[in-house]
């Protein structure tokens, strides 16, 4: 029988916020719970984050569809493998894509040395400016939809840009924690979408690896996106996230 849910969580990558998932919320309030949050833990580990989204299903009342995007996509596979039976199904937005494990990187180690010391007196000014620099690069629009106010709030306090730069430092160590837990524990077979913004035919396949985990998984091309495709496509997620909360019984989302 498959599972339904009347919650979807959001999940924001290396940086994001709460009020990128706007769009999507504004899509699904009418039938979901939708939760957001922001993530700003300056000691992150992959079993911390899954821990986190565990206890705001069990807060839900039942399972519940993740929607992930970036880095993200490493805490929600996480918490798929650890707590499958909170778990309604998973879409994972552009995510981060590990099939191997990585060197250790001595620029993420730099970072957070350097980013997470000195941020702190830059912030009211380098944070809202870093932040519009990331949007212009990674849209197709080069336009943040999000408030101005809203903006300054959250990135002008330091303490998103100090949460950025230890995730960033912790990034090998979560990748090497997930590629030991997918020795232990396996992947539930839950509804699991993968929407790909077009990178490149490398990117795609492992995408591709990703949507295999599950036997019901679909990887979807999201034509025209680019990296942050749920500000500017949030019809795309809200279509997936209502199809994997009423059991995956829609027919309109594409397969791999």
């Amino acid at each position: 029988m498959a599972l339904t849910s009347d919650t979807v969580v959001c999940a924001s990558g290396l940086g994001g916020a709460a009020f990128d998932w706007e769009g999507v919320r504004r899509l699904l309030q009418d039938r979901y719970r939708v939760v957001r949050f922001d993530r700003r833990n300056l000691r992150p580990t992959l079993r911390s984050e899954a821990a986190r989204l565990a206890g705001l299903a069990e807060a839900a009342g039942g399972p519940v569809v993740v929607v992930a995007h970036s880095v993200a996509a490493l805490h929600a596979e996480a918490f798929a493998r650890l707590r499958p039976e909170l778990v309604c199904g998973l879409v994972l937005v552009d995510p981060s894509c590990e099939m191997r494990t990585p060197s250790p990187s001595a620029l993420r180690s730099l970072a957070w040395r350097v980013g997470g010391s000195l941020v702190s007196p830059f912030a009211r000014a380098a944070g809202p400016a870093l932040r519009r620099s990331v949007v212009r690069r990674q849209t197709v629009s080069r336009r943040d939809p999000a408030p101005r106010d809203a903006v300054r709030g959250h990135y002008g306090d330091g303490r998103t840009l100090r949460a950025a730069a230890a995730e960033l430092a912790c990034y090998d160590a979560m990748v090497a924690d997930l590629h030991a837990l997918r020795r232990e524990e396996p992947f539930p077979p839950v509804g699991l979408v993968v929407l790909t913004a077009p990178d490149g035919p490398a990117w795609r396949g492992c995408h591709e690896g990703l949507a295999a985990l599950s036997p019901h998984g679909h990887r979807i091309d999201v034509p025209r996106a680019a990296h942050l495709l749920h500000l500017e496509f949030p019809e795309v997620i809200a279509e997936a996230a209502d199809d994997l909360a009423q059991g995956g019984r829609h027919s309109g989302l594409g397969g791999r």
